[in-house]
């Protein structure tokens, strides 16, 4: 999400020069990003839960064959 960020207002600044600086959001795109970040870190984290809970519950050996 920040690299987006860097890379669109970088972008910005070289087609528009310093005349794009007055018209950026700062506020409403420092919202945006924060839930961004928000919703992909709790995402991850739930996806993340089953697979260890199941490999939490399994023996070692079983939980590092491939076929499993």
């Amino acid at each position: 999400t920040l690299i987006g960020v860097t890379l669109i207002l970088i972008e910005g600044a070289s087609m528009y020069g310093a005349a794009i600086w007055p018209f950026v959001p700062v506020a409403d795109l420092s919202k945006q990003v924060g839930f961004c970040l928000l919703v992909g870190t709790s995402l991850t984290v739930l996806g993340a839960l089953y697979p260890a809970w199941r490999a939490a519950r399994m023996q070692p050996v079983d939980a590092m064959r491939l076929e499993v």
